[in-house]
This record gives C-alpha cells, sequence and structure tokens, in this order.
C-alpha cells in the first residue's frame, strides 16, 4: 500500500506506521481515561476510524484525528488500526481545524486544553458563529472559553490540574489585561493581594476576584469625582 493512493476510504494501516501530527491541542493524555479505552477497543474494537494524512517521504502516516484512539490501540495490543487516509493537498490550516474540532467534538479535553483549542480555530480566521454552528454549541459556550483563553499560561495548568475552577478563570479572565492581578489573586498567601486590598485577603479565588472589583471600582469612581472636581467651571 503506497500513502495517499486510498484517499478518503477506510483502510488498515500498522500501528507502527502512524505517527501523531503537529496539529493536536491535547497536551496530557490521562493513564487511566486511555485504559478505560483500551478495554472498550478489546471488546469492541476501534468504532471510529482516524484520520490520516500521507508522509511518503518518510513511508508513514500523520494523525490528524485520533492519537488518544491510536494511543488506547497500542495498549489494546492491536496491529492494524482502521484509518481514513486523506488527502495529502489539504492545507495545514485546515487540518489544525479538523484535528481542534474532533478533540472539541469528543468532550474529553481539559478545560484550559479546551479554552486553547478553540482560540486556536479563532486564530484560524472562524468568527464566533461558525465556530459555535460548527461545534454545536451556543454562543456563550464558545465565548467563555474564548475569554477563559486569555488567561496567562500559569493559571491555565491550574485550571487544567484542578486547582482552579472554571467559575474562577471566568472571574480572573476579566483581569487578563492585568496579569500581576491574576499572579495577585493566585498566590497561595495573599501576602501581594493583601496589599492591593489594603487589608483582609478573602480564602477562595472567586471572592478574592470579586473584592479586587470592588476596590477597582471604588478607585474608578474616585478619579472620576477628581476629574470632575479639576474641570473649569463655565460661566453661563
Amino acid at each position: 500500500m503506497q500513502p495517499g493512493t486510498l484517499d478518503g476510504h477506510v483502510v488498515g494501516i500498522h500501528r507502527a506506521r502512524l505517527v501523531p501530527g503537529p496539529w493536536q491541542p491535547r497536551r496530557v493524555f490521562d493513564p487511566e481515561s486511555l485504559d478505560e479505552l483500551a478495554t472498550s477497543i478489546r471488546a469492541r474494537g476501534i468504532l471510529s476510524p482516524l484520520r490520516v494524512v500521507p508522509d511518503p517521504e518518510r513511508g508513514r502516516y500523520l494523525i490528524v484525528a485520533g492519537e488518544r484512539r491510536w494511543r488506547a490501540a497500542a495498549l489494546a495490543g492491536l496491529a492494524e488500526v482502521p484509518c481514513v487516509v486523506m488527502s495529502a493537498d489539504i492545507g495545514s490550516g485546515a487540518l489544525q481545524e479538523l484535528a481542534i474540532l474532533d478533540n472539541l467534538h469528543r468532550a474529553n479535553l481539559r478545560p484550559g486544553e479546551e479554552a486553547r483549542a478553540v482560540a486556536q480555530l479563532q486564530q484560524l480566521g472562524l468568527i464566533l458563529r461558525e465556530m459555535a454552528l460548527r461545534l454545536g454549541k451556543s454562543l456563550g459556550w464558545v465565548s467563555q472559553r474564548l475569554a477563559i483563553a486569555r488567561l496567562p499560561e500559569f493559571a491555565l495548568e491550574l485550571l487544567d490540574d484542578g486547582s482552579l475552577t472554571r467559575q474562577e478563570a471566568l472571574g480572573l479572565a476579566t483581569f487578563a489585561d492585568e496579569p500581576d492581578l491574576i499572579e495577585a489573586c493566585l498566590e497561595p498567601d495573599g501576602r501581594r493581594l493583601g496589599q492591593r486590598l489594603g487589608g483582609h485577603v478573602p480564602e477562595t479565588v472567586g471572592e478574592r476576584v470579586q473584592a479586587i472589583r470592588r476596590v477597582l471600582e471604588l478607585r474608578r469612581q474616585r478619579d472620576d469625582w477628581a476629574a470632575g472636581m479639576r474641570a473649569p467651571v463655565i460661566a453661563s
């Protein structure tokens, strides 16, 4: 079988000839989840074929969608994996979009990975409504993920490992243009946050976000009042 000759057909390809492509939005593959999928594959096989593109120079195929199934197939001891061989002429942007959509549709990305993936779709040129339509999600769902994706990487990593909830991440996203405030909110001892708040530091991230918002609003009102006092009085 020569790479590229079975375009669009489902064929069995030896697992060793498959390698992950560069489009995968997932960063971590949970071992327990892979074991569960491997158990299912042993019982029922791979129900959804992988999507791959040929890499004829190296005599292999790059995985566009289905890396998790490929990894689980190895645990299950499968020698061959069912694949749909796509055209080698498909552009990199289209392949990246397909890889992202495949992962998002399967709904097993971690929340930070999910937010990054939606942001990547936006970078590929998709507008909000297009993303919602292709994902089968509401505009609000997409908007929330795009907001979370603006958080600095250290905050997204905390979200992915469960140290930060999605609601807390959304709250922090209101300070996306001020990463120092986000750092202060996430400090365990709250020392820098205490300096900003001028006193007591709430325990939870959500409460800290609300406290900062109140302080910022008071400062805005104070600045508006000061600006009004400095404004020249125009005689009637």
